[in-house]
């Protein structure tokens, strides 16, 4: 309610009443989350509440733990005990965090962004955590002007370096206006990609 620099000061400078503001919205939304699986029946739970920027996280790796994974651990847990598998939405360079969502039993990521260290994250977790993303949609690539050879040729490159072995989401997209008919053009080029080649990946591969 203080504006974001705000709250990340608070954080620091008051962490006790943070944790305690923390814990009356997390059980609140814990209740929500109680009706959500009572009646929507949800098979799968993601955990929003990004903690990155592009080049850094917003707070230490000891800060999370403290006054942000207590609250996530006691959401995971309420999916895990109702067999809901978990997801957790964490934009930036966050990568810092695995492991920690990893202890907590999340086992899907998104949109897994390009500020990571992608390859070795998928190296090190190969399926058993599903990365939905790996797309550069900020730079020449998620343009609608990128010529589309260079296109088709960095989906190709795409596919081939995340889909082996599993736990992967093709994500590729392109950035821009509703109205531009160059992102139509580079969004089906993506689509019919997607319908040639990683589609049936796993049947050819």
């Amino acid at each position: 309610f203080m504006g974001f620099e705000g709250a990340l000061i608070a954080m620091y400078q008051e962490p006790d009443e943070v944790y305690a503001l923390f814990d009356y919205i997390s059980e609140h939304y814990l209740e929500v989350m109680r009706n959500q699986i009572k009646y929507a029946k949800p098979e799968i739970y993601t955990i929003m509440d990004d903690d990155a920027a592009k080049a850094a996280p917003f707070f230490s790796v000891d800060m999370y733990r403290r006054l942000v994974k207590p609250f996530h651990k006691r959401h995971a847990d309420l999916a895990l005990e109702n067999g809901i598998i978990l997801d957790r939405h964490d934009c930036g360079h966050c990568e810092c965090f695995i492991e920690d969502w990893w202890e907590m039993g999340i086992r899907s990521w998104n949109p897994a962004q390009i500020s990571n260290d992608l390859v070795g994250i998928k190296k090190k977790y190969n399926s058993k955590l599903v990365m939905n993303g790996c797309w550069d949609n900020t730079g020449y690539l998620g343009s609608p002007k990128v010529d589309p050879d260079d296109l088709r040729a960095a989906l190709k490159t795409y596919v081939d370096t995340f889909a082996p072995g599993g736990g992967f989401v093709y994500s590729a997209a392109v950035m821009g206006k509703m109205s531009d008919p160059l992102l139509h053009e580079k969004s089906g080029i993506i689509r019919d990609f997607y319908y040639e080649y990683a589609r049936d990946y796993y049947k050819t591969h």
